[in-house]
């Protein structure tokens, strides 16, 4: 059983590094020799190869009987969970850092009632009593993911912080099928960084959109819903699946419409149900406490 765990999580490391290292390589031969998909199936070909090579070279170089539990939980998306589960219980302050587009920084479509960064902080600094606890939005309306990337030391990295909240993807889908691998390298490069601070990744999925909103320039969107739910699963990072939540909930343009402000940007109540699905990942929901508590259509 041991070993059988083991050589899942050795299976998981190969993947991961052959998805990372390809995927820039798939991308260049698309750029420079404009191959089609036969590039796409020589690859996927390559890569179970490299996979099986880099699994035989893990096995031979590691202990088959050492404790597979160190390993698994060092970036174990239930275990990153608890360790902020356990924060919010602790008494000693924490910085969250909230970083994205316009949907998180609230832009205009909230027409001034609070966006779920500022509903996270009410929760947390009154509701909870976590007075010390500093709450930052660094997200920037029409940005995309490179950008963030680009920016990481003042967006993120100067503030130290304990957790970071990254809903992005709404712009980048604009780049189509021709953007999605190096969105996904990049999410890849946000979880190594944010790692290496110290702090704990969470990413969030985007809400739906209407379909012909801004003349149907984000109709790749749900794919690259997908590529960060497959990320997180990958790499074990917290996952709140807003476009899942409002899938299910709002399955209708003119019920969707209802928590949007212009057929994209989530108005009031969409930023409200952010929140509450926010709290409710993190186990801070209260159906009693005055922010879980506001109107929700």
């Amino acid at each position: 059983m041991v070993r059988y765990k083991l050589f899942r999580v050795l299976v998981q490391r190969a993947k991961n590094f052959c998805r990372y290292e390809l995927s820039s390589c798939l991308i260049f031969l698309r750029h420079e020799q404009g191959f089609i998909k036969e590039t796409d199936m020589n690859l996927r070909l390559i890569q179970n190869q490299v996979v099986r090579a880099i699994v035989v070279f893990f096995v031979c170089c590691t202990n088959i009987m050492a404790d597979p539990n160190t390993a698994v939980k060092i970036s174990n998306s239930d275990s990153d969970l608890q360790v902020v589960r356990q924060k919010l219980k602790d008494k000693k302050p924490l910085t969250w850092v909230f970083t994205g587009d316009s949907i998180t920084q609230g832009a205009g479509a909230t027409h001034g009632w609070r966006s779920y960064p500022e509903h996270f902080a009410e929760r947390v600094r009154w509701e909870l009593f976590r007075k010390s606890d500093i709450v930052i939005n660094t997200g920037i309306s029409a940005d995309v993911l490179g950008s963030i990337l680009y920016s990481f030391d003042w967006r993120i990295a100067r503030f130290q912080p304990d957790v970071v909240s990254v809903m992005i993807g709404t712009n980048d889908a604009i780049s189509g099928e021709k953007g999605r691998l190096i969105f996904q390298k990049n999410l890849i490069e946000m979880v190594d960084r944010i790692r290496k601070l110290g702090a704990v990744p969470l990413f969030n999925t985007p809400n739906p959109i209407c379909k012909d909103v801004y003349n149907g320039t984000r109709k790749d969107l749900q794919n690259y819903v997908q590529i960060i739910r497959e990320v997180a699963i990958d790499y074990n990072v917290i996952l709140i699946d807003h476009w899942g939540y409002w899938q299910e909930k709002r399955n209708k343009e003119e019920l969707l419409m209802s928590w949007l402000s212009d057929g994209l940007h989530p108005n009031e109540y969409g930023h409200r149900v952010m929140a509450n699905e926010f709290f409710k990942r993190l186990d801070i929901y209260n159906p009693k406490s005055p922010t879980c508590q506001l109107l929700v259509p």
